[in-house]
């Protein structure tokens, strides 16, 4: 089993560009907004357009009667603040913007953070957020970095990507390791360009349908790296046709680091989702499911050295509350989660070697 730790997460300060299409428009008061626009207000803050019905008319905020659908024009969202109901530290049962819709009126706009951006959702922890390229047969999205930390390993989470390039330095880990080492000089010496095809095999679709959403972990060959203060760019390819799907390439997320071994992952090792959808009934037994987000979920099954069990615990606990990549190794794809850990335990179950499992859920 393998780890890439948080701290080798890239965040939007080391992104130097991205031709993600910008989804943030200045509002304008003759404007028909719909749900999920995101504007720029006069006072510049950033907006989420949450039109729709009220189910009821707490606040009477918008004064629209009951289930009835009004445009959303001319209500400067400078003077109609965020929804009450999405503060989830006041409403911590609230999951969605329908259930804001049931308990206030003040639905026109939703105050959102920089991480709405397009070009930034890649850096939000959440299921939902991706950021998307240009709609096209073959559709690419093209972003560029200067990392602060040297690495030597890649790992793309919530992609669709069929094709995923790297163009930067690769280095010798003793040459990139060397304090002579001068990004700004010795990077085009050492600059190459690396392919990686993530087209699924026939075998692994089910009714036709290629799985278009998935984790893939990437290494630099002959363990070399890219050293800390390297410019890099990533290109990632969505080819639509064999995938039957949006014509759309997306990323939730993108990990630079070193593959941390904690032990060997063994059979018994399982994968599966947790599902946030709501499945209820109502008086008269008719079923009400509401389609929501879901999270994968892995259950490592890991053996290691019993000489090791206080490394593996201490390691553990420096990243209990942060977002890893975990994997079982990295010839299986399908093992690897973005997410975190839940409690574990660790038995002596020999002087040789101990078998423990860990929890990991996704984002």
């Amino acid at each position: 089993m393998y780890v890439i730790p948080h701290w080798s997460k890239l965040t939007k300060d080391e992104m130097i560009s991205s031709d993600a299409p910008d989804s943030v428009t200045t509002w304008d008061a003759d404007t028909e907004y719909v749900t999920g626009d995101l504007v720029r207000s006069g006072l510049g803050a950033l907006f989420e357009c949450a039109v729709g019905p009220a189910k009821f008319l707490a606040g009477q905020y918008c004064s629209q009667p009951y289930a009835i659908d009004l445009p959303n024009i001319d209500n400067d969202p400078d003077e109609y603040p965020t929804v009450p109901a999405m503060d989830r530290s006041a409403y911590p049962d609230y999951v969605d913007i329908d259930d804001c819709y049931e308990e206030s009126g003040k639905l026109w706009w939703m105050k959102r953070d920089d991480e709405y951006e397009n070009k930034y959702r890649m850096f939000a922890e959440s299921p939902e957020l991706v950021t998307s390229g240009e709609y096209a047969t073959v559709s690419r999205l093209t972003m560029s970095f200067r990392n602060e930390a040297w690495f030597g390993t890649l790992a793309a989470v919530r992609t669709n990507a069929s094709k995923i390039t790297y163009t930067g330095p690769v280095v010798p880990a003793d040459i990139a390791a060397s304090s002579d080492y001068d990004p700004a000089t010795d990077d085009p010496t050492y600059t190459q360009t690396l392919e990686w095809s993530l087209m699924l095999p026939t075998e692994e679709t089910i009714y036709g349908e290629a799985r278009t959403y998935r984790n893939f972990v990437m290494t630099l060959p002959n363990d070399n790296r890219c050293p800390g203060g390297s410019s890099f760019t990533v290109v990632l390819e969505f080819d639509s046709v064999p995938f039957n799907s949006l014509p759309v390439v997306h990323i939730g997320g993108l990990f630079t680091g070193f593959l941390v071994q904690l032990g060997t992952t063994l059979y018994n090792t399982t994968v599966g989702i947790i599902d946030y959808s709501t499945k209820d009934r109502d008086a008269f037994g008719r079923a009400e499911i509401k389609r929501r987000s879901y999270t994968n979920t892995v259950n490592f099954k890991v053996a290691i050295d019993t000489k090791k069990i206080y490394a593996v615990k201490d390691f553990l606990a420096l990243v209990r509350a942060d977002i890893c990549v975990y994997l079982a190794h990295p010839d299986l794809q399908g093992t690897v989660v973005a997410g975190y850990f839940k409690n574990f335990s660790i038995p002596y179950d020999s002087y040789t070697e101990s078998i423990f499992t860990l929890e990991v859920e996704g984002l």
